[in-house]
Order: structure tokens, then C-alpha cells, then sequence
């Protein structure tokens, strides 16, 4: 990745367009590809005999996690890609990584910490029956 200094001494990385508009392209394709599995295997589990109030938690989840996610890698595109913060591409990206690391991170954790993760002894069991 080429350098360039500024006249306070400052590097600053140099990122070609067609870079840009790469990363652009995989990191969409790669949210919808990952949001299209996400929502294929909470169908199958809802067939299989996950609770309704569960499944709707998690679809509902689900949609808005990838809506932010998707915002946030257009939004980061858009700003590298019209050179609106000029030579500071990478930390923009760095940016939105954190931002995605961050929604997916929470919503984990709520499962995690909340108690939501309780299920009946009915629900335990058709999960079980899933895993064999």
C-alpha cells in the first residue's frame, strides 16, 4: 500500500478506487449472503419446533442487525469512495469494522446475559432431537 507524507510530516495511505469499490462489493455481497443463511436457518429451526415467540425474537433481531450493518458499510463506502475525510480511507474502515464487530457482539451478549436463553423442557428437548 503506497505512502504518502503531507507537509506536517503526517503519512497517509494511499488507496486506489478500484480497491475501493471492491471491498464495496464484497462486504455487501458478503452481508446479504450471510443475512440470506442467517434467516434459512432460523426458518428450518422454526420447522423443526422452535417456539413462535423465539423465532420472531431472532427474525426481528436478525432484520435489524443486517439493516445497520448494511447502512454502515454504504455509508462507509460512500464516505472513502467521494474522498469526503481525504487519505484517512483505512480508518474509516477501521471504523466500520468496529461498528459491525460491535452490533454483532451486542446482540450475542443480550442472548447471553438477558436469561432469554431459558427454554421450556419442551423446547430443550426438540433442540436435542435437532442435534442428533
Amino acid at each position: 500500500m503506497p505512502m504518502q507524507i503531507d507537509e506536517n510530516g503526517t503519512c497517509h495511505a494511499v488507496i486506489a478506487t478500484q480497491w475501493l469499490l471492491a471491498k464495496f462489493v464484497t462486504d455487501i455481497t458478503g452481508n446479504v449472503i450471510l443475512s440470506g443463511l442467517y434467516l434459512y436457518v432460523l426458518g428450518q429451526a422454526f420447522r423443526a419446533g422452535f417456539s413462535a415467540s423465539l423465532y420472531d425474537e431472532l427474525r426481528h433481531e436478525g432484520f435489524i442487525a443486517t439493516f445497520l450493518i448494511i447502512v454502515s458499510s454504504t455509508t462507509t463506502a460512500v464516505i472513502v469512495l467521494l474522498d469526503l475525510v481525504p487519505n484517512n480511507a483505512v480508518y474509516v474502515y477501521g471504523i466500520d469494522t468496529l461498528i459491525n464487530a460491535t452490533l454483532i457482539n451486542r446482540m450475542l451478549c443480550r442472548h447471553r446475559n438477558n436469561g432469554s436463553q431459558t427454554r421450556s423442557a419442551n423446547d430443550r428437548q426438540r433442540l436435542d432431537s435437532i442435534d442428533e
